[in-house]
């Protein structure tokens, strides 16, 4: 069990940044969420999930659009070196 503390004391000590933008993305999705949700219901008429819900799932969202934007960065450096820089 101290062997996974400190683990989880590590991983917090090296990603405090990203650990803080998705703590931030996450309440923000959840308190949009929260002030939206009485608007599309009077606006339905009825109880409802919509699109709404996407934002609960936000941080999944960045952190995978971050990730293909990190790859298509990477890739285009790659084939701007090969082609114009030989």
């Amino acid at each position: 069990m101290l062997n996974i503390k400190n683990k989880i004391r590590t991983f917090v000590k090296h990603n405090k940044k990203e650990l803080v933008n998705y703590t931030k993305i996450s309440a923000f999705g959840v308190i949009s969420f929260l002030l939206l949700k009485p608007y599309v219901t009077a606006d339905r008429g009825y109880e409802g999930l919509g699109g709404e819900g996407i934002l609960l799932i936000l941080p999944i969202f960045y952190y995978l659009g971050k990730g293909m934007y990190l790859d298509i960065k990477k890739d285009f450096k790659e084939v701007w070196r090969l082609f114009f820089e030989a």
